[in-house]
C-alpha cells in the first residue's frame, strides 16, 4: 500500500514499528509527515496510538 494513498482522519495501523520502516533515520519524518497530514498512526503490538 502506498502511504500517498492516506487521507486526513484516517488511521494507519502497523503490528509493529519496525514494520513501517527499517531505520529511526526514515521513521522520524514518516512520523512528521503523518502528523502534518493529520493521519492517526497506531502501533498494535506495542500500545502506541489510539
Amino acid at each position: 500500500m502506498s502511504l500517498q494513498l492516506l487521507r486526513e482522519g484516517d488511521t494507519l495501523k502497523v503490528t509493529r514499528l519496525d514494520r513501517l520502516s527499517r531505520s529511526v533515520l526514515h521513521r522520524v519524518p514518516l512520523g512528521a509527515d503523518l502528523r502534518e497530514r493529520r493521519i492517526e498512526l497506531h502501533v498494535i503490538d506495542q500500545g502506541i496510538g489510539n
